[in-house]
């Protein structure tokens, strides 16, 4: 996705989540379910998850938001599983987890991940359009670790991340841009500026603390030449967090995770084999 167009989709965002917190007092419905884990933040776009995968530790939490829904049929997240009609692509003994149909801006359905294994997950309305997503929980094991043509529909087959993308230096990148938008999510719509803030220096401090890394986010960055740009995205979200100004939150978010996304592409137009730096 252009970095233009992500501006106007985050100003678009930004919009909407000022209706939403209007209507809803400040508040937001989403249940707050302890600090277990890392959290990580997908939003619901048409028509596809941002981002598309993840990889996470046991105990870890994804919550989806729904930021997009021109049509109006809204987005879900949806496992692949017989109890959804689909062949499993969970790990066996796992819930038949899916979210509701979320319709307005700014819901969202949150859970923990505690069962190893690939996750594989669609949206009911739009999974032949190719809105599915994945999670790899520790190892890319179980039936989700099959080749997509078992029960992926074709059009997801082309936008579902690879296990090795996930498990490799591209998958610091989705995971990075889940956490970005978890900062985004608690300024955008639940309107806690402060947590937002304290999440954003939280993360920084962690990405600084493995610096030292060879095979850490910073270092893959340095390795692709865009750790510059990827730092003075740090520093202007944390200015329009400071400045609580939902516009420039929206926006600068979104030039973050256009640059992690070249960071992406980057990675696999690389030749087999070859080494960052």
């Amino acid at each position: 996705m252009g970095t233009i167009l992500r501006l106007l989709v985050g100003l678009a965002v930004a919009l909407a989540a000022l209706a939403l917190l209007f209507r809803l007092g400040g508040t937001m419905s989403v249940e707050d379910r302890g600090r277990e884990g890392t959290l990580y933040v997908v939003e619901m776009r048409d028509f596809y998850f941002d981002p598309a995968g993840l990889f996470l530790r046991e105990g870890d939490r994804v919550l989806w938001v729904l930021v997009e829904d021109r049509l109006g049929d809204g987005h879900s997240a949806t496992a692949y599983h017989p109890a959804h009609d689909k062949r499993l692509r969970v790990p066996e003994g796992a819930e038949p987890w899916t979210s509701p149909l979320l319709k307005e801006p700014g819901r969202s359905y949150e859970r923990a991940f505690t069962v190893r294994g690939v996750h594989d997950y669609f949206c009911i309305p739009h999974e032949d359009v190719g809105m599915v997503g994945r999670l790899i929980v520790e190892e890319a094991t179980g039936p989700g670790a099959e080749p997509t043509d078992a029960g992926i529909s074709p059009a997801g087959r082309s936008s579902l991340p690879s296990a090795e993308e996930l498990l490799g230096p591209a998958g610091l990148f989705f995971n990075l841009q889940g956490r970005v938008n978890a900062v985004a999510f608690f300024a955008l719509w639940r309107g806690d500026w402060d947590r937002a803030l304290g999440t954003l220096d939280a993360l920084v401090r962690e990405l600084e603390a493995d610096r030292e890394n060879p095979e850490g986010v910073l270092a893959q960055l340095e390795g692709l030449g865009l750790l510059p740009e990827v730092q003075e995205g740090f520093r202007t979200l944390r200015e329009a967090l400071r400045a609580r100004d939902p516009q420039a939150v929206a926006e600068r978010k979104e030039a973050l995770k256009a640059v992690l996304d070249e960071a992406i592409q980057a990675l696999a137009a690389r030749p087999p084999g070859s080494e960052s730096g």
